[in-house]
């Protein structure tokens, strides 16, 4: 279905979150318990938009949301960043070097970007092509030879198969429990508002319904701009998508903290902020995500204005794990209640291939049966069926499963109590239950509904969850979310939500492949209980 439709030779009609049940001569019928908002625009005309409030992350078809994204690198940190730091094209295919191990595969995906003097032929999403070494990638790229592409400033390949804990929108995917999936992300480090409408039209052709904005933090901390000279530059983004047919999710600005803060600095975010709110106030369509609002230390008199310590790291500008999650949380918050969800998660054991061979679903261990799997050794208790316990170091862990208050299933639960560093606890899909289901080329998309207790006050670093593989004879971890501990500021309250990772394709021989619900932790301290259910692996489109 388009995304608009011309009703007539005088006028379309916007539907919002609508069924049209027929059309014929202009006219349609609207699906009972649906909304039809007829939005008046140029000359008189209304028009209809047509497109799916779910489209499918693949298929653009469905009933999920899509979102884009567009930002500077507090979006950009949503994935694992790698720092490129030399490229080069031959018989267009692009070799990046990067300055670490990037741990990249043939079919992964990852996005490449860059300011200043980048060569912007190479910017883009691509599928990795080859690994000749752990710093080198190849991609294919059109464009003339080169030994050595200008690389300009904050070159960086974003890793899309690996998302990072000290991303908020990371986090706003977790909370807000699948109610979007995450397309495209135009952010890189160091742009500026100015830089951001470029990226516009892309966001539009992608198909996504929402895109979350966050500028302005590069305009204030770097060039030390104004809210008169900011605002313009996020009206445009925002107006032009509007126009585009998609709404703008509206982040606020995080405010400043240690030497990053100034009360000139403190009053252009404070500015900027109140800007953003008014705008989505006098625009329906438009969505504020407040999360300034989240991490604001409304109690420091002497510094006003200024974000809640532990919130930013000591660059004093990025986030922190815990800052990343108290905006996500917010985000989620906002966003959750201005846009209606559709859970299209595996509900019963029916839907998996062992029960049905045609099913989209490779993944039998929902769990659905309270016993009948593994406990290894120290590990006492009882594991649901298809699913292994098993403690990491000299953990104590303790396995059950308890039936899910949503009639789903079961949850597979593990309570940890670490000795020591590096302690920790996994609950993993037993050996041979995946890799035979998987095929070549296919694409694939994993969750699981995950939640954390006893967190205050304990030791817990991270929760994670991955899939690992044996492909063409070598180990690859595709990696969920969240990912990379950071700093001294883990999480400090218990949470819920869904773990959904970024979709994958493997291009080899896969030998091997594991889901993997861990946690880890810093030292010895008191027990936390991870709880795991609905858990699934299909194809985005199913």
């Amino acid at each position: 279905m388009p995304r608009y439709r011309t009703l007539n030779n005088d006028a379309q009609i916007n539907v919002d979150r609508v069924a049209l049940l027929a059309d014929s001569d202009g006219a349609f019928t609207v699906a009972s318990g649906s909304r039809a908002e007829a939005v008046l625009i140029a000359g008189g005309a209304v028009r209809v938009d047509a497109q799916p409030l779910f489209p499918d992350s693949v298929s653009g078809a469905g009933n999920r949301a899509l979102m884009a994204a567009i930002g500077d690198s507090l979006e950009a940190m949503t994935h694992q960043l790698l720092t490129v730091t030399a490229a080069s094209r031959s018989g267009n295919i692009l070799t990046l070097t990067t300055s670490g191990a990037h741990g990249m595969y043939a079919g992964a995906r990852g996005r490449f970007d860059g300011l200043d003097a980048f060569d912007s032929s190479m910017r883009g999403r691509y599928t990795v092509l080859s690994v000749p070494t752990t710093t080198t990638l190849t991609v294919p790229n059109v464009g003339p030879d080169s030994a050595s592409l200008p690389l300009g400033t904050t070159p960086r390949f974003a890793n899309l198969q690996r998302r990072a804990n000290d991303g908020f929108l990371t986090w706003f995917l977790i909370l807000s429990k699948k109610l979007f999936d995450l397309g495209e992300i135009f952010a890189t480090p160091g742009r500026r508002t100015a830089d951001m409408a470029q990226f516009v039209p892309a966001v539009i052709a992608s198909g996504a319904g929402f895109c979350a904005v966050l500028g302005g933090t590069n305009d204030i901390h770097l060039d030390s701009l104004t809210a008169a000279q900011i605002t313009p530059n996020l009206q445009k983004i925002y107006t032009d998508l509007l126009a585009g047919g998609v709404r703008p999710i509206c982040v606020t600005i995080p405010p400043p903290i240690g030497t990053a803060w100034t009360t000139a600095r403190a009053q252009s975010a404070a500015q900027v902020n109140a800007w953003i709110r008014n705008f989505c106030r006098l625009n329906s369509k438009a969505i504020l995500a407040d999360i300034a609002a989240a991490i604001i230390d409304g109690t420091n008199n002497a510094s006003p204005g200024t974000a809640k310590t532990g919130y930013i790291i000591s660059n004093d500008v990025h986030w922190t794990q815990k800052g990343a999650y108290y905006a996500g949380k917010r985000m989620a918050a906002d966003v959750s209640a201005a846009v209606v969800g559709s859970d299209r998660r595996v509900v019963t054991g029916a839907d998996t291939y062992g029960f049905d061979t045609t099913s989209s679903n490779i993944l039998d261990a929902g769990p659905w049966a309270a016993s009948g799997g593994t406990v290894s050794a120290p590990v006492t208790c009882t594991m649901a069926a298809g699913l292994v316990a098993e403690r990491l170091g000299s953990a104590t862990a303790v396995a059950s499963t308890a039936a899910r208050a949503d009639g789903c299933g079961y949850d597979a639960v593990l309570v940890v109590t670490p000795t020591a560093a590096n302690d920790g606890g996994n609950i993993r899909t037993a050996g041979g239950a995946i890799h035979p289901r998987i095929v070549a080329g296919q694409t694939y998309a994993p969750d699981a509904t995950v939640s954390t207790s006893g967190v205050a006050g304990s030791s817990l670093v991270y929760s994670y969850q991955y899939l690992n593989g044996t492909v063409d004879g070598t180990t690859i971890n595709y990696i969920s979310c969240p990912l990379y501990p950071s700093e001294a500021t883990p999480i400090d309250e218990d949470w819920s939500g869904v773990f959904d990772y970024p979709p994958f394709t493997i291009n080899g021989v896969i030998t091997s492949a594991g889901i993997y619900s861990t946690l880890m932790f810093s030292a010895a301290g008191s027990a936390v209980t991870q709880k795991t259910g609905r858990m699934s692996i299909r194809p985005p489109t199913a």
